[in-house]
């Protein structure tokens, strides 16, 4: 890597208008007072609000491209689509857009990716529902039991990844199981993985979705994806 680390952020988005102004500002003035390079890639999925408009406003005052879905395609397909557009990227941010993240947890990771190939966070005392909570949980577990992954936190929104190691993936699900996918791929189980405590906040804006029906169907879609592409080759 160069002495001026470049940082691609992929934002997954999906009806975010009232989340994304404060978002996109706090990146501006974190990575103002920060040596890296950036860009963020914002993948529009269908949104239905005016989140094509703030973005687009927003786009002028900071590197961005944002990349749009004309219909919803699902978290897996919109980090697929991020990972088009990394240009001579060092790093990659895959960080949710919903402000339950902050881009100062960056400081807690980055001093470990000399060291390891992915630095994922772990959220401390998770501001969710108790539902979502617990479908965390046992997603993990199902992970972990039957996939080989290492995560006890499978789908927290904030994980840093050498660009190699994505580059080096076939990702195939297209609903929300594309973590499971990742981590138990054999290339990222056999690479060097950092596990960081940080912050988690309440959403202020907007809805969650990951406790809703059609959200943990297409999971189980993606479960079945990933055990045959694990299992059954």
């Amino acid at each position: 890597m160069g002495s001026k680390l470049h940082i691609s952020i992929i934002l997954p988005v999906f009806n975010e208008e009232q989340n994304l102004p404060k978002l996109l500002d706090d990146i501006k003035d974190f990575f103002s007072n920060h040596e890296y390079s950036y860009q963020v890639v914002a993948v529009n999925d269908g949104s239905f609000d005016n989140t094509t408009v703030v973005l687009n406003s927003l786009s002028q005052d900071l590197p961005i491209k944002v990349i749009e879905h004309a219909t919803n395609l699902g978290y897996s397909q919109s980090i697929r689509s991020g990972l088009k557009y990394l240009d001579s990227s060092d790093l990659v941010l895959i960080m949710d857009a919903d402000n339950q993240f902050h881009i100062e947890s960056l400081d807690q990771l980055t001093p470990y990716i000399s060291s390891f190939d992915i630095v994922v966070g772990e959220r401390v005392k998770r501001k969710d529902s108790q539902s979502r909570i617990l479908l965390g949980k046992i997603w993990s577990l199902l992970g972990r039991i039957f996939l080989k992954t290492k995560l006890k936190d499978l789908n927290c929104g904030f994980k840093l990844f050498s660009v190699e190691i994505l580059q080096s993936l076939q990702l195939d699900t297209i609903g929300p199981g594309i973590n499971l996918e990742i981590f138990s791929d054999p290339i990222v189980r056999n690479s060097r993985i950092k596990m960081v405590p940080i912050s988690h906040y309440s959403r202020a804006y907007g809805v969650e979705t990951g406790a809703q029906f059609h959200t943990i169907r297409a999971s189980m879609v993606d479960f079945y994806i990933v055990m045959k592409k694990r299992w059954f080759k």
